[in-house]
């Protein structure tokens, strides 16, 4: 099968899946070996829904002639693998029919062709704070972002950046997909006033372009707050860079914690290769 180039897929479990085989669950990585990537990927495109058995021969094996052993083995396989990382029963066999993925899942693009000018990934905001669900101001955000339809600008979406909980998933994002900007945030309480600091950051070199303290109830200004920034940096590259020449000796400023102790940890993944059940 031809795989499309530069595509990751999200399950809401915290999986990834890129188009190297790379099965991705936090800072544990399996790899899937070729075949059974193939037949992974023709269920995914097609998640909810049953594929025939003959479909799946033929998108994977093409003009080879091959019995339904050799998909049984890759589905047996497949299900190895997932069940191995707690991820089990998500490939169902249709009686007479062929076969269903059953788990939900997005697909999304890497940002390393020219489909977009630039790209940003929010990071779930954090919070001591019983009384507020940090996802949902996340999610509003990435649809206001996402919905100003902004030329060239590409917004990932919640599926991708749901489990980028801590420095370690969130260097993996980085490392992997390779977005322009990101924006993390804390959202605290002062004088009985919920509000967001957030810190919109150049992935290419982690230096900070923009920070703000914004009410909670503010998700546009917000989100134009962040998008006039991003702007203003497309159309003069230099500003990030002569804002980090301005304070150097404060650089560990520009970061938040999290950011900062992850810093050395970046792209230190261990790598697991799946040889069989």
């Amino acid at each position: 099968m031809d795989l499309e180039n530069k595509f990751s897929y999200h399950f809401l479990e915290g999986l990834t899946l890129t188009e190297d085989g790379i099965l991705t669950q936090g800072n544990e990585q399996v790899y899937i070996p070729q075949k059974e990537l193939g037949v992974l990927i023709v269920l995914l495109e097609s998640a909810g829904h049953v594929v025939l058995k003959d479909m799946i021969i033929e998108s994977v094996w093409k003009n080879i002639i091959v019995s339904d052993e050799s998909l049984t083995r890759c589905i047996y396989s497949l299900r190895c693998i997932f069940e191995k990382i707690g991820y089990d029963r998500c490939i169902e066999t249709i009686y007479r029919k062929g076969y269903r993925f059953s788990g939900q899942v997005f697909k999304t693009k890497i940002n390393e062709d020219n489909t977009s000018d630039y790209s940003i990934a929010i990071f779930p905001f954090t919070t001591s704070l019983n009384t507020l669900d940090p996802l949902i101001l996340n999610q509003e955000l990435v649809q206001i972002i996402s919905n100003k339809k902004i030329d060239g600008l590409y917004t990932y979406p919640m599926a991708a950046t749901n489990f980028c909980n801590d420095h370690i998933s969130q260097n993996s994002f980085l490392s992997r997909f390779k977005p322009d900007y990101f924006v993390t945030g804390r959202i605290n309480q002062n004088n009985a006033v919920n509000t967001l600091y957030i810190e919109l950051i150049d992935a290419k070199n982690l230096f900070l372009i923009a920070s703000n303290h914004l009410p909670v109830d503010e998700l546009h200004n917000t989100s134009q707050f962040i998008i006039d920034n991003i702007l203003q940096t497309v159309h003069k590259p230099e500003r990030s860079v002569r804002l980090a020449k301005q304070d150097q000796g404060y650089k560990n400023h520009y970061l938040s914690d999290e950011m900062l102790a992850g810093k050395k940890e970046l792209y230190d993944f261990p790598l697991k290769a799946f040889t069989g059940p």
